[in-house]
């Protein structure tokens, strides 16, 4: 069986995880929001929820003394953006991310100094969209990509 390496949702078990990282002597740590958490459409309105969770998140960071560096996307576009106009593909994603950026900004700011954009964009760009071979595999390749028009 699989073991669990990462696993924020179990407030407890961060908790623990964070007192040990304290007894290190870390003083950073980079974690990544989910989109689709925060705004499971990739627009308004906001899930509560999700805004709870991470506020929970970066309030233990920060009462332990640990800076979070938070990256906004990390290979979780919400699915009806790729399904409505084929994702980063799309002109309108650059103002549905601005949406969402300021969303975090608004709801975390008060948390977090430190932001990314878009962790390994390049990745994203030839891996997801060249070559398809992670999400959200497209390429124009149909040998080896269901969906095309990669570029």
């Amino acid at each position: 069986a699989a073991s669990v390496g990462v696993d924020q949702y179990d407030l407890e078990r961060l908790k623990g995880d964070v007192g040990l990282m304290r007894r290190l002597g870390t003083t950073a740590y980079r974690l990544s929001l989910a989109w689709s958490r925060i705004m499971p459409t990739g627009r308004l309105p906001v899930n509560e929820q999700g805004i709870a969770h991470y506020r929970r998140v970066l309030q233990t960071l920060r009462e332990a003394g640990i800076e979070p560096y938070v990256t906004l996307f990390h290979f979780d576009l919400p699915l009806a953006l790729e399904q409505e106009g084929g994702g980063w593909l799309n002109a309108s994603m650059a103002d549905r991310f601005a949406s969402y950026a300021e969303v975090c900004f608004r709801e975390f700011g008060d948390l977090v100094s430190q932001w990314f954009t878009i962790n390994e964009a390049h990745t994203i760009a030839t891996s997801g969209y060249l070559y398809g071979v992670v999400a959200p595999g497209r390429c124009s390749n149909r040998s080896v990509c269901f969906v095309g028009d990669g570029s």
